[in-house]
């Protein structure tokens, strides 16, 4: 429905959607089955991640509107850099936002990295 108007975008914008569904069908059967989250810190870990999501999703989207309005799509290059950069930033952005909010998630991945890769 999405890929008449908004293109790749909308392709995008649509997985988004039905992740982010799928993810609240998700927490509503968790809360059915264990109760309340509070006790368990997961309802910060919760409010961080979506923090850091939100914010991922502005740079992203802020710099591909930008190379698209500046480097245009008629080339390869163009096309790629519209694609990659807003990748990187995005993901680094949501790694600062995660690590500003001492996310116990990113802790434990960079402990677990530190632990199995090689030096």
């Amino acid at each position: 429905l999405l890929m008449p108007r908004l293109h790749i975008f909308g392709l995008a914008l649509a997985n988004t959607i039905q992740n982010s569904l799928h993810a609240l069908i998700l927490l509503a059967l968790l809360l059915l089955t264990v109760g309340t989250l509070s006790d368990r810190g997961i309802l910060r870990s919760v409010c961080s991640s979506a923090v850091a999501a939100a914010v991922m999703a502005a740079v992203s989207t802020g710099m591909a509107f930008f190379l698209t309005s500046s480097l245009g799509t008629d080339y390869l290059l163009a096309r790629a850099a519209t694609a990659i950069v807003p990748l990187v930033l995005g993901f680094t952005a949501y790694l600062f936002v995660a690590y500003l909010a001492k996310s116990s998630e990113l802790s434990l991945a960079f402990q677990l990295a530190r632990r199995y890769l090689p030096r």
